[in-house]
């Protein structure tokens, strides 16, 4: 019987490879709510699976190989299978989002978009989305100062406008300060839902208003109180529908990619599959390469010239009798 060509263990260990990769994609695609909180698992279990088929084929083709292994050819049967299995995931996508799911790829994009946002919520405001916070606020409160000062039914005279931004001056001085300052005593080691992004605006408000309180406390007196106190409650009223978390997302979301061809899709995922598998490849050829090593530099008992020639003296002898 004809024994199988080392090439042809390629082939045969590329298709076992297409295999594990497609029921690898199956599992991502059936599990797409849990692709991004599992991505680490997911990629070290990509890892191993390439490691064990890349492992079991080079082995194979090592022991079918007529000569010596070397590294050269180690890695080349690793680049042939990975490409024989890449083919195969290629053409396994393609048909999926063609004709088996073709809104598969809108799915995912919502899917990642959803998965994202829902780790945003979880995130912590930074120092910057702080600022930019306090920065709305203060064109909130210019806003409602000037919409009070042009309604009708109000005549505010010069000098009371100097009162009014001197008291809404002190307001956003006293709550940036304090905002800052907690900020800065927040446990980032312990779960703190003042600050994560889905609680910021309301806490934000909340303490906005104490710092109203605060300042009309101490001007209870002063006759551009009640316009400070209307001025802040409408820019409270208008910072509600500013989201720390919406702004964030929006901002972001460009970074995550939105296919819409199935073959630029299936192309790009089949060829970062084939790069990771050679990376992969190159530590298990390395491998191969230096147990074959190991095999050749076993030392050889030597034997006595003189012996040999005595013992083959000994069987001519014993063929002639």
């Amino acid at each position: 019987m004809k024994e199988k060509s080392p090439w042809n263990v390629c082939l045969k260990w590329g298709l076992v490879f297409g295999a594990a990769s497609i029921v690898m994609e199956v599992v991502r695609m059936m599990a797409r709510r849990l692709e991004m909180s599992n991505q680490a698992a997911g990629s070290l279990a990509l890892i191993i699976i390439f490691v064990l088929i890349l492992y079991a084929g080079i082995k194979e083709f090592k022991e079918r190989y007529p000569a010596r292994l070397s590294f050269s050819k180690a890695f080349l049967s690793c680049i042939l299978i990975a490409t024989v299995g890449c083919v195969i995931l290629f053409g396994y996508e393609l048909l999926h989002y063609t004709k088996i799911e073709p809104e598969g790829l809108e799915k995912r994009y919502e899917n990642s978009l959803a998965n994202y946002r829902a780790a945003i919520e979880k995130d912590t405001v930074t120092t910057v989305e702080l600022q930019a916070y306090l920065d709305t606020l203060s064109v909130a409160m210019k806003t409602a100062e000037e919409q009070l000062v042009a309604a009708q039914d109000t005549v505010v005279d010069y000098a009371m406008r100097q009162e009014v931004q001197k008291g809404l001056g002190l307001v956003q001085k006293y709550y940036s300060a304090s905002l800052m300052n907690e900020y800065q005593k927040r446990n980032v080691r312990v779960l703190d839902t003042l600050w994560d992004l889905s609680h910021f605006s309301m806490n934000a408000r909340l303490e906005l208003m104490h710092t109203l309180e605060l300042y009309l406390n101490q001007n209870d007196k002063a006759p551009s109180s009640p316009y400070v106190r209307e001025v802040v409650q409408r820019a409270e009223n208008e910072m509600r529908a500013f989201s720390v978390a919406d702004n964030r997302f929006e901002q972001k979301k460009a970074n995550i990619p939105h296919y819409t061809s199935p073959v630029t899709y299936a192309a790009i995922n089949s060829f970062f599959s084939w790069i990771y598998a050679l990376l992969v490849g190159i530590f298990v050829a390395l491998y191969h390469y230096r147990s074959k090593n190991a095999i050749d530099s076993v030392p050889v008992e030597e034997t006595n010239p003189d012996d040999a020639d005595a013992a083959t003296e000994d069987e001519i002898e014993n063929q002639e009798e």
